[in-house]
């Protein structure tokens, strides 16, 4: 008897639909920065940036050229403190720091 085929949604898809909420776009970015891997987080915020309408408005929001922007989110660069909070602003997030729990 041949197997029905499920509807499978993609996780991607899924997960770029709720990155356009502000508020789970910050604890996304939130728990991607706990976790002490810099290309991981850099790649969150380039996830959070395609999803609330890419390089190209991000690019105009901040007046940073698009190549510049690419490179920054890929992980290939270091950002500066206030390029990157330059994009966060744009993304409606902010830069803080906040007293690090006793482990």
């Amino acid at each position: 008897m041949p197997r029905k085929k499920s509807a499978s949604i993609s996780f991607t898809k899924v997960l770029k639909e709720e990155l356009k909420d502000k508020e789970f776009a910050a604890a996304y970015l939130t728990a991607a920065i706990e976790e002490n891997d810099y290309i991981s987080f850099m790649k969150a915020i380039r996830n959070v940036v395609d999803a609330q309408g890419g390089i190209g408005k991000l690019a105009k929001k901040t007046g940073q050229n698009r190549e510049s922007l690419y490179k920054t989110l890929s992980g290939v660069r270091n950002p500066k403190v206030n390029t990157l909070d330059e994009i966060l602003h744009a993304l409606g997030c902010q830069l803080s720091v906040k007293i690090k729990k006793a482990s």
